[in-house]
Formats: structure tokens, sequence, C-alpha cells
């Protein structure tokens, strides 16, 4: 049997947001996200939130990240920051869509630093790749939010899905 595991998968449109919540559990230690072919009526960029119980959304500025971008049009740069969110994966528009793999590891296990890493490709006309890593505080975290950064746009087409990685005896 796999260690990889699926355990859910959301197809959205018609919001600025969307949550997973109740993915990630003690019976996994690290979480794979996918995020393909983003799509919304306004280009902007992709936020990535972590949820905690009864789907409430994490919005702190606990995000610690480090990102390196690979620019299409200037130079590749590196930042890094605290946000309250964890780092934008990537830019995406109403023709070119945006898709992500984002690893989780430690989410639903308090006693242990909850680390993500990701790499993204967006808008060949903006952001042609991201690599990154984030690490937050203790504490449990149950799923994921994916929303478009600017409050008046609305995905029009994403397919998102959570999978876990899973140790067989």
């Amino acid at each position: 049997m796999s260690a990889l595991r699926h355990i859910k998968t959301v197809n959205a449109s018609g919001v600025n947001g969307v949550t997973l919540d109740n993915v990630f559990t003690t019976d996994f230690d690290v979480y794979k996200i996918t995020i393909n072919n983003l799509l919304s009526d306004i280009a902007n960029w992709a936020g990535v939130r972590l949820t905690q119980a009864n789907g409430i959304i994490f919005n702190s500025s606990v995000y610690n990240y480090a990102v390196r971008e690979y620019n299409t049009t200037t130079s590749a740069t590196s930042r890094n920051t605290n946000q309250s969110s964890f780092v934008n994966p990537f830019y995406f528009s109403t023709t070119s869509g945006g898709g992500a793999v984002l690893y989780v590891a430690n989410a639903a296990r308090a006693d242990r630093t909850v680390m993500t890493t990701e790499a993204s490709s967006g808008s060949t006309t903006f952001i042609g790749n991201f690599t990154g890593c984030s690490v937050f505080n203790q504490d449990v975290y149950t799923g994921v939010h994916i929303y478009c950064s600017n409050a008046g746009a609305t995905i029009t087409d994403a397919k998102i899905s959570v999978f876990g990685y899973k140790k067989d005896l």
C-alpha cells in the first residue's frame, strides 16, 4: 500500500477563498497540498493560511518565512518576513492559472514546531516560480485556507487536494 494517502479534494469557483478543514490530524506527520489551475476574475496573488479548530482562520503575524522568487521579467530575488499568512505562493490571472505544491509537517502536533515548504509556478507574465519555507509556533492546526489576496477577487476555477504521508508498518 502506498505511503501517500488521499484525504480530500475540493473544486472551487465563485468564492474569494476556500477552506479545507479537519484535514490535519495526528494520523499523519507530513501533508502534501496541491493547488491546480487556480484562476480568478482579477489578476492577484494567492494567499495561504492555516486553520484551527472549527475552521477558525489563523491570521496572526506568526508566519515566518523565507522565499526565493524566480521572475520571468527581472532577476531572481530573496526575501523573508513574518506576516499574517505564509508566503503568497504565486501570482495568477484570469487566463494564466497558477499551481503549487506545499508540504506541511507537524500541523496537528502542539508539541512540535509546524514547518512548511512550497514550490509553485504562476502567471508567466509576472512570476515564473517560487520556492520557500515557513516556520510557525507550536499549536494545533486542523486545515488550510487558500484565498485571493485581493479581497474583491473571486476564484473562477481551482482544484485543491490534500494528501497525508503515512509510514507503513
